[in-house]
């Protein structure tokens, strides 16, 4: 492990993330953990305030900054995620406004939702400005389900639509940082070390253990 290794700090997957994870390794080359959405504005948006405020978004979300890695430990390979420090990001602009443009746009978004993310040590999110036919603007955004779900992207978008509101007036949106992802990381580990984890465990493993044996005796 180099140096920059040992200095990132890493932490285990979740049992979500690991559902999510065995997909991925169980349908290799398939976009089945691709979730993607476009959204939509009557009339033109101010793309350079609509990108800042998907900044804002990534900014305040650390979800959405999670890489995964595999690293070998005692020579297993286990996957674990780290954070990344938030930079700013370009956004692609794909104008769809033209000519057939409704056309183009729905031959464009099943390439680009299936097109795969590279799941190791790589964003696992996608964002572009977009600009429709008969007036309408907006953007697209594609996420992989091991750092979000359609819970979680519905209250993104909201919350974008939010600091792009106030931003349109000219207030300062709130960039204090949103419930952590990994406070749930590491509660989920300490319960998981707990006595009254060990207990269930053991309650639910004597369960299925003596069960079939009951069955077998009658």
């Amino acid at each position: 492990m180099s140096n920059q290794e040992k200095s990132i700090q890493y932490y285990p997957l979740t049992h979500a993330q690991k559902r999510v994870w065995y997909m991925e390794k169980t349908h290799l080359n398939t976009s089945e953990a691709n979730l993607s959405f476009t959204i939509r504005y009557k009339g033109d948006v101010n793309f350079m305030l609509l990108s800042k405020a998907i900044n804002l978004a990534i900014k305040t979300n650390d979800a959405l900054r999670l890489r995964m890695t595999e690293i070998e430990q005692e020579s297993v390979i286990e996957t674990k995620q780290y954070l990344t420090e938030y930079r700013g990001y370009t956004l692609d602009y794909f104008d769809f406004s033209g000519k057939g443009g409704e056309k183009k746009l729905r031959e464009w978004l099943p390439v680009k939702s299936e097109e795969l993310f590279q799941f190791t040590d790589s964003d696992l999110f996608y964002f572009a400005l977009l600009r429709y036919e008969d007036d309408e603007t907006g953007y697209y955004l594609k996420t992989h389900h091991i750092v979000s779900d359609g819970w979680t992207l519905f209250l993104l978008v909201n919350e974008i639509d939010a600091f792009y509101k106030k931003l349109l007036k000219g207030e300062k949106p709130d960039e204090s940082l949103r419930p952590s992802y990994l406070d749930y990381v590491k509660d989920e580990a300490e319960y998981e070390n707990s006595e009254r984890f060990k207990e269930i465990r053991c309650s639910l493993y004597l369960k299925r253990s003596i069960f079939p044996l009951l069955k077998l005796m009658k």
